[in-house]
């Protein structure tokens, strides 16, 4: 583990414990961080090795980039940025793993002008970098700048190249045509992958069921359930989910209860996602009893409630003008300890366009 390569970085040396300026050691040292994302350690190691005057090779600094990049995308370009200033020959894997950190940091601008400068640097993009580019504008909102890229891979091919499309490139499009609410992209994407012949996966599904969820399409939306079971593809716990939330946005109370059931009758245990779509769904439609009962379900199943039930929960609250169960439940749920900052941020949010509303109706008497 990673643990075990860093320490083997330290031996023994007059009877003190020195850093050991072995290249191939510290090459293995930091993929192994970088493979169970410990960015801070292989950081630290890249630069410790810089400081004790080894010079890492290229190997040491993509891996550094791709561990910072997940993590802290600043770092990850700062790291790019002096290979390029040392004159370290970069690599495709290098624009790819720094691609991949402007990603993270919401950077599509910078992501594409990465991708471009592949070639200007007498490298041909891979495969992995297109895939990159194109999940990079994809959340952020940039889905046509997406099938831009995807039809500069398919023009590429044209041209006699190598690089085919394939299921992970089409997926990364359908998600940024999802991200811009652009079903019939969506949909157009995943009908060129089956003429294509190319056999999609169950992250294509997930990604069709939500776009199709998203666009108001929810009957198209679940069908793509029983789809999914003809080509021997098990639905996962995103899929469900992702059409429990198309039958929550269009109130569709009764199919998320059976999706619900389906999850279960398949061995797929319910998360809390499962279950704020699914009392989401009952509180539009005004049945905040049955809301109160997949809450009760979801404390009976042990799962832990997040910042979007006690939304849920509002809601519920709301809708049954004040019900004394109904507030019971979300004063209940605001008396547990939040997970996380954002969790308590994404709470401000309900709160901000309908707390006033709730407050009136647990007023104490005077």
């Amino acid at each position: 583990d990673w643990a075990r390569a860093v320490a083997s970085l330290f031996e023994p040396r007059g009877g003190a414990a020195s850093l050991q300026l072995d290249s191939v050691v510290q090459v293995v040292a930091i993929s192994a961080c970088e493979r169970a994302k410990e960015w801070v350690t292989a950081h630290y190691l890249l630069r410790s090795a810089l400081f004790s005057g080894l010079e890492p090779d290229i190997r040491a600094h993509n891996s550094a980039i791709s561990s910072c990049g997940e993590f802290d995308w600043q770092s990850a370009l700062s790291l790019f940025k002096e290979m390029q200033e040392t004159g370290l020959q970069l690599t495709v894997v290098s624009y790819n793993a720094a691609i991949t950190a402007c990603d993270q940091g919401g950077e599509w601008r910078r992501a594409l002008s990465l991708f471009f400068s592949i070639r200007q640097a007498g490298l041909l993009p891979s495969l992995s970098s297109y895939i990159a580019a194109i999940a990079a504008c994809g959340n952020c909102l940039e889905w046509q700048r997406s099938l831009a890229l995807l039809q500069d891979l398919d023009l590429h091919r044209a041209a006699g190249g190598h690089l085919r499309a394939d299921v992970m490139a089409l997926n990364a499009a359908m998600s940024a045509c999802d991200k811009g609410r652009e079903w019939e992209q969506a949909f157009a994407v995943f009908h060129r992958m089956c003429f294509d012949g190319i056999s999609p996966s169950v992250v294509t599904f997930n990604a069709l069921i939500l776009a199709l969820g998203n666009g108001g399409q929810w009957q198209a939306s679940l069908a793509l359930l029983p789809e999914m079971r003809l080509r021997a593809i098990d639905p996962d716990i995103v899929s469900y989910n992702s059409a429990i939330g198309a039958c929550g946005r269009t109130a569709r109370w009764d199919d998320a209860m059976s999706i619900l059931e389906e999850m279960r009758s398949q061995q797929v245990r319910p998360d809390a996602s499962s279950f704020n779509a699914a009392m989401s769904a009952c509180a539009d439609s005004d049945l905040w009893q049955w809301a109160l009962e997949f809450f009760a379900d979801m404390k009976r199943s042990a799962v832990e409630a997040d910042a979007f039930t006690r939304a849920a929960a509002l809601t519920v609250s709301q809708s049954s003008h004040q019900n004394p169960q109904a507030v019971a439940l979300f004063l209940e749920l605001q008396q547990q300890p939040y997970q996380n900052l954002r969790d308590a941020r994404q709470l401000q949010v309900a709160y901000s366009t309908s707390i006033s509303a709730l407050l009136v109706g647990i007023r104490p008497a005077s």
